[in-house]
């Protein structure tokens, strides 16, 4: 190999890293808004449930998948259980925020299945369990 073939071969190696590097970094810019909050196109709008027991704002939903969720924390336990029951019918997971912490990972109760998991009381429990407390 000549010394000007090994060069090109070089090049054209940097040429396609650079390039799938400069892409990545354009997906990755496209994909964050102004305010911040990565966008995702899988999520899917969600109107209020007129069956809830409790008004409720929606934080981040994921049809099938998850649903996370703001409810004032002076509900009835029964009509916090009540409304999940309706948003499981969508989602596999709804988790429960205080509204003034609204972020992930800031939510005290999760509904998986007929399961409760009380983050404030460390445990989880069945949901009749829950509302007896």
């Amino acid at each position: 190999m000549t010394i000007s073939f090994k060069i090109l071969i070089l090049a054209l190696v940097a040429a396609a890293v650079f390039a799938g590097c400069s892409r990545l970094k354009a997906d990755r810019t496209r994909a964050i808004e102004p305010d911040g909050f990565v966008s995702d196109p899988t999520v899917e709008p969600l109107c209020a449930d007129t069956k809830a027991q409790v008004p409720y704002e929606v934080l981040e939903a994921r049809r099938g998948d998850f649903i996370r969720i703001s409810i004032a924390d002076d509900c009835d336990r029964k009509a916090v259980s009540s409304t999940v029951s309706e948003l499981a019918l969508a989602y596999s997971r709804v988790d429960v925020c205080h509204p003034e912490f609204t972020e992930r990972g800031d939510q005290y109760l999760s509904f998986v299945g007929d399961i409760v998991c009380d983050f404030n009381a460390g445990r989880s429990m069945p949901i009749s369990e829950w509302i007896a407390l």
